[in-house]
C-alpha cells in the first residue's frame, strides 16, 4: 500500500527510542515525512503549525505530557497512538477517555508495531492485549463491587483475616444468623461456591487487599 504524502509525528523524550522508531518507519514505508519531538512543548507546536496525519506519542514527557498531546491531536481529528510502558489502570483509563486510536506497550516488537500502525491508518483500533485484559478486569471488579453492600465488603475483610462467624459478628455488632445471611448474599452475588472462594476472587479483583 502506498503511504506517500502521510506526515507522522513521533514524540518521545528518549533519544534512542525516538531514533529507533524514526528509522523503523523510514525503512518500512515510503512516508513523505516523519517529524520528531523530544519534548511535549515541541510536539504541541508541530501539531499546531503543521499538517499532521498521525501522532505517535509517549505518555510521559518531561514538560507537557502525552495526555495534552493526545487531547490536542484528537481535537484536530488526527489519528493518535499512545506508546507507553505504563500498565497503571489510572493512566490507561485516561488514554481511553481521549478516544485515542491505539495504545501500544513499548515492549511490542517491530513487526507488530508496523502492522498495527498500518491497521490504524486504515481506520482500525488497536489495544495491546495486556492493556485489554487489565481494563476487562477493572470493569469486572467495578461491576461486582457495585453489587456488594458496604457490610458485605466488611464481612469479606474479616473473613480474609480468618475470623470465625462469632468473631465476625462481634466485630460487626450483628448476630451469627445475620453473618450467615451476609455470607450467603456475598457468595450469590459473586457467583462462587463458598465464602473462601469469594475472598480469593475479591482479592484477585482488588475489592479487598491481599
Amino acid at each position: 500500500m502506498n503511504k506517500q504524502g502521510i506526515h507522522i509525528l513521533l514524540a518521545d523524550d528518549h533519544p534512542m527510542i525516538l531514533s529507533g522508531l524514526q528509522t523503523l518507519l523510514d525503512e518500512s514505508f515510503d512516508f513523505t515525512k516523519v517529524s520528531s519531538a523530544k519534548s511535549g512543548k515541541l510536539a504541541i507546536e508541530i501539531i499546531e503549525n503543521e499538517k499532521i496525519d498521525l501522532v505517535i506519542t509517549d505518555w510521559e514527557m518531561p514538560d507537557i505530557g502525552g495526555y495534552e498531546i493526545a487531547k490536542l491531536s484528537k481535537s484536530k481529528n488526527i489519528k493518535t497512538v499512545v506508546l507507553t510502558s505504563h500498565t497503571d489502570i489510572v493512566y490507561l483509563l485516561e488514554m481511553i477517555s481521549l478516544k485515542v486510536d491505539g495504545i501500544f506497550l513499548k515492549k511490542m516488537d517491530n513487526n507488530e508495531f508496523i502492522e498495527k500502525i498500518l491497521d490504524i491508518w486504515e481506520g482500525k483500533y488497536y489495544l495491546d492485549p495486556e492493556v485489554s485484559k487489565l481494563l476487562d478486569a477493572t470493569s469486572k471488579s467495578s461491576e461486582i463491587s457495585a453489587r456488594l453492600t458496604k457490610r458485605e465488603k466488611e464481612l469479606l475483610i474479616y473473613q480474609h483475616k480468618g475470623l470465625s462467624q462469632k468473631e465476625i459478628g462481634l466485630e460487626m455488632k450483628i448476630d451469627v444468623k445475620t453473618v450467615e445471611k451476609h455470607k450467603y448474599n456475598v457468595v450469590r452475588k459473586m457467583h462462587v461456591k463458598n465464602i473462601m472462594l469469594a475472598v480469593i476472587k475479591a482479592m484477585e479483583l482488588g475489592i479487598i487487599n491481599k
